[in-house]
């Protein structure tokens, strides 16, 4: 039969330094915990806890109707034109579309009390620089749009008349 071995281990002695920071850690340690409760707490009371175990019991059945989605072409289509979308928002110069919301929602408040312009206000309006500006973005986009859809993707050699140089 086999002997035991005697092992005693050597006493613990901590350095110096670890020795002072034991007690400030141990009460940041506390700290954390009682904050890390009241976040808990928080979330029970909330029902985000509830919400947070129904997902997880439900993840198997959660996942297979994500995968069965994701294998879908329309699926597949859609998640590569969410992935274009965010590249387009993220080609836009944040500042131009910042201040065209700030416009656009000065106008829509203004636009509720008034009456509809008459035909000739609209022409008048439609000679303004700015109108004209917007104007002339909208339809160079829209070229660009029938540009895209008439191109072949599988071609890449999609010819470009633009008329931007012709006004």
């Amino acid at each position: 039969m086999a002997k035991q071995i005697a092992f005693t281990p050597p006493p613990l002695t901590p350095k110096p330094e670890f020795r002072n920071r034991t007690p400030a850690a141990t009460e940041e340690r506390a700290e954390a915990l009682l904050a890390a409760y009241e976040l808990l707490e928080v979330a029970r009371r909330g029902e985000a806890i509830d919400l947070a175990k129904g997902i997880i019991g439900a993840r198997t059945a959660i996942a297979q109707q994500l995968a069965e989605f994701a294998s879908k072409p329309e699926a597949i289509a859609a998640m590569r034109n969410l992935i274009v979308m965010g590249k387009i928002l993220a080609a836009l110069d944040s500042d131009v579309v910042s201040n065209f919301a700030r416009e656009l929602k000065v106008e829509t408040t203004e636009a509720k009390d008034d009456a509809p312009p008459s035909l000739w206000q609209l022409t008048k309006h439609a000679n303004h620089p700015d109108v004209r500006r917007g104007l002339a973005f909208m339809l160079h986009t829209m070229e660009l749009l029938g540009r895209a859809v008439q191109a072949k993707p599988a071609d890449g050699n999609a010819t470009h008349h633009s008329t931007k140089s012709q006004a």
